[in-house]
C-alpha cells in the first residue's frame, strides 16, 4: 500500500463512520449504519496503523472513532434537521404508552397527530417529554424522510457545530499519523553493536 492509497482509506473510513453515526438515528437504515461503521472503522484503522507503525495508532484510532460516533449518532440529526427540517407547529399528542425493559430504562412513545400524518414518536432521548395527551406540541420533520422526526427544542446553534468539530479533530488525526508520526514511525533505528574491550 501506498502512503497516497493508506491517506485516502482513512479518509473514507472516517467519513463512512461519520455516515453511519446520522443512520443510526434514520427512518429504518439503522443496518445499514452499523455495515458503514464496521466499514469505516476497519478503513480508518487499516490506514492509519500504515501510517503510524505503533500499537498507540490501534488506540488512538479507536479513541477518534468514539468520538466520531458518539457526537454524529447525538448530534448529527440536529445537524441534519438544521438543513432539511420542516417544523410543524399543528400536531397533538393522542396517546403516550410507556414501554418498559428489563435491563435499560423506560421511555414513553406518543402518537400524535400532525395534519393529516399520524406518526408514533419515540424520543432521541429516552425521558423526553412532548405533553400530556390532548395537549397540542410541535415537531420537526425531513423533508428528505431519511430521519425519524424531532423536537424543535431539540436544535440548538451548539449542536450545529459538534459535528463538523468532530470531523475537523479525524481529518487533524490522519494529517498527523500522514506527516509527523508518519515520520517518526520509520525513522531508522541506529545499529548498536556490543563490542568487549580487553
Amino acid at each position: 500500500m501506498t502512503k497516497k492509497r493508506a491517506v485516502a482509506l482513512s479518509i473514507a473510513g472516517l467519513f463512512s463512520a461519520m455516515f453511519a453515526g446520522f443512520l443510526f438515528n434514520s427512518a429504518g437504515l439503522f443496518w445499514l449504519g452499523v455495515v458503514l461503521f464496521v466499514l469505516g472503522m476497519a478503513g480508518l484503522l487499516i490506514g492509519a496503523m500504515w501510517l503510524w507503525r505503533s500499537v498507540l495508532a490501534f488506540f488512538a484510532t479507536i479513541a477518534v472513532l468514539t468520538v466520531l460516533l458518539v457526537t454524529t449518532s447525538a448530534n448529527g440529526p440536529r445537524l441534519w434537521f438544521s438543513a432539511f427540517g420542516e417544523l410543524r407547529t399543528d400536531c397533538q399528542v393522542l396517546d403516550a404508552t410507556v414501554v418498559t425493559r428489563t435491563k435499560s430504562s423506560s421511555y414513553t412513545v406518543y402518537t400524535v397527530q400532525c395534519g393529516d400524518r399520524r406518526i408514533d414518536y419515540e424520543p432521541y432521548r429516552g425521558s423526553e417529554y412532548i405533553g400530556d395527551v390532548g395537549e397540542r406540541t410541535s415537531l420537526m420533520f425531513d423533508r428528505t424522510g431519511l430521519m425519524k422526526p424531532l423536537r424543535s427544542s431539540g436544535i440548538t446553534g451548539a449542536d450545529r457545530w459538534a459535528v463538523p468539530g468532530a470531523v475537523l479533530l479525524g481529518l487533524l488525526y490522519i494529517w498527523l499519523a500522514a506527516t509527523v508520526l508518519f515520520a517518526w514511525s520509520r525513522r531508522k533505528k541506529p545499529l548498536v553493536v556490543d563490542q568487549e574491550f580487553t
